[in-house]
């Protein structure tokens, strides 16, 4: 059953869109900004990272199983992220 998004006005199921792109870049899905990097630039602007949830795939019990255990990975374990959950403290 196709989501209401990938409905139009009609009712009908929209041409498939990620077929119509070549890349995510293209679409401006991409900043280039690792968790890493994420993490430093926050900390140079003077906060705190109270807290970073690292969310990996949903789905199928082994596919979240096998997401949730390689995120944790150095180097390669972003890869693995699907979102990231940050909360933000500026000092007093």
């Amino acid at each position: 059953m196709p989501r209401h998004w990938d409905l139009d006005e009609h009712g009908q199921k929209k041409p498939n869109k990620w077929k119509a792109w070549s890349s995510f870049e293209e679409r401006g899905f991409i900043n280039d900004l690792s968790i890493r990097g994420f993490r430093r630039m926050a900390i140079d602007s003077g906060f705190v990272v109270d807290r970073m949830d690292l969310r990996s795939f949903g789905g199928p019990p082994l596919r979240n199983f096998v997401g949730t255990a390689l995120k944790i990975l150095p180097f390669i374990g972003s890869y693995f992220v699907s979102s990231v959950m940050v909360e933000l403290r500026r000092p007093e």
